[in-house]
């Protein structure tokens, strides 16, 4: 199934937009990790048009890291 049909994704989505469902389907493939600003949701939505980056990889099955969490683990310091 496609991520944007399954993920509701429209112009009027409030949670991740097409870019952030391509770099998802593309880590997914690649077997890479997502890089996002987003914090993870508490709980989920009712509407999956309204998951954020880190929900929708987890459910995929897809490694997801907050920004600052990889300048740490790349020792860069600001």
């Amino acid at each position: 199934m496609l991520l944007e049909k399954e993920y509701k994704i429209t112009t009027a989505s409030r949670g991740a937009g097409q870019n952030n469902i391509t770099l998802i389907a593309y880590a997914k493939i690649t077997n890479n990790t997502v890089v996002t600003l987003e914090g993870k949701q508490s709980e989920k939505p009712k509407k999956k048009s309204n998951y954020k980056i880190p929900l929708i990889c987890k459910e995929q099955d897809v490694k997801c890291i907050k920004f600052i969490d990889m300048l740490e683990k790349l020792k860069i310091r600001l």
